[in-house]
């Protein structure tokens, strides 16, 4: 646990540094690249001013918003709905593996179907040049191999390599996709599970032995670093798109008329979503309300593709991983899990 906690304070740390010349978060699909250069240079707007300006209506929202977690709460640790429905959420947690194993397999088909590495904003072309094509048939096989759980532990292995690759070329702008990073290490920790065709013990090989020995190892610690992988995501896509840089989340909300949907001022928007944003991540990081979140996040990006007519394929891992969590539940370095899992029975939310 000590590394863990080393590991992610030093990504604590780095993350205000990392100022990427491209921009991440979904809002900026949405935007043109002239548009998202020119915002990217206007300073942002202060959130202590939205602050000032909106202190009744942030009062009143931050009311609501922990109204609600409140009483998530109280229901999620009921011991009444807790005999009710955690035999059937128990059953679901052997899918967990499953569903994050054909997450990041489908998303590695449409990365490779759409010659980029996890977005639009980092092509092939930019990291491979003329071996692009040759990239694209790597990705569309890596991720076939992970959906049918075909050297499952291998596959995360690569992954593993293309990631550092992208390290290399934009630095710490990788960050914006650390949900996949964790992903390599959920296939590398848990491989194919139960549903698999090789079984990734060829005796002539040693990097499988040395990857099980891995997994034998350090395994329970697989859907924590997913948690923290997607949690620490979600905070740094909020804070680039929603408050360093917040002019192009503004610019959203203005050219799709989200004021006359929420009638609240543009700012207050963006202020809300960010706050909303880094409360999820932050769920998501300590262990409090996972299936809730998973469910708040699947609506919401859901409603955020269908508003904004968005391509769905650079959000297959945003909406995959909150289904696996939601299977999965609490694992026991959650906080909820530490602190209310006895036996089979845990918070149902």
């Amino acid at each position: 646990m000590k590394i863990f906690r080393k590991l992610f304070s030093v990504l604590a740390l780095l993350t205000p540094l990392a100022y990427p010349n491209i921009s991440s978060a979904h809002e900026v699909y949405v935007l043109d690249p002239e548009t998202i250069r020119l915002l990217e240079n206007l300073p942002p707007v202060s959130l202590f001013d939205i602050f000032y300006a909106n202190i009744s209506s942030t009062l009143i929202w931050a009311g609501l918003i922990g109204f609600v977690i409140i009483s998530v709460f109280l229901i999620s640790i009921s011991a009444t709905l807790e005999n009710t429905f955690d035999g059937y959420l128990v059953k679901l947690k052997k899918f967990a593996p499953f569903i994050a194993r054909i997450t990041v397999g489908l998303a590695f088909i449409t990365c490779g179907y759409n010659s980029a590495l996890f977005g639009p904003e980092i092509p092939f072309d930019s990291l491979f040049g003329s071996f692009a094509f040759l990239a694209q048939g790597a990705f569309v096989t890596l991720g076939f191999a992970m959906i049918f759980g075909i050297f499952t532990r291998i596959t995360g292995l690569i992954g593993l390599v293309f990631f550092a690759y992208g390290i290399y070329k934009y630095g710490l702008y990788m960050l914006t996709y650390l949900n996949y990073l964790a992903e390599f290490f959920v296939l590398i920790l848990v491989g194919g599970h139960k549903f698999q065709i090789t079984d990734e013990k060829p005796i002539w090989w040693k990097i499988p032995q040395t990857l099980d020995y891995l997994a034998s190892r350090y395994g329970e610690f697989a859907f924590l670093i997913l948690r923290i992988g997607f949690g620490v995501g979600l905070i740094y896509s909020a804070v680039y798109a929603k408050i360093l840089h917040n002019q192009l989340a503004l610019a959203v909300v203005n050219n799709f008329n989200l004021v006359e949907v929420f009638g609240l001022a543009p700012e207050f928007i963006v202020f809300g979503a960010a706050s909303v944003e880094i409360l999820l991540g932050v769920f998501f990081i300590l262990g409090v309300e996972v299936r809730f979140n998973a469910i708040v996040i699947i609506v919401f990006l859901s409603l955020s593709l269908l508003y904004f007519g968005e391509s769905v394929w650079p959000h297959i891992i945003l909406i995959g991983i909150p289904m696996a969590f939601f299977c999965y539940g609490y694992d026991k370095y959650s906080l909820e899990g530490y602190f209310f899992k006895k036996g089979n029975r845990e918070p149902i939310f």
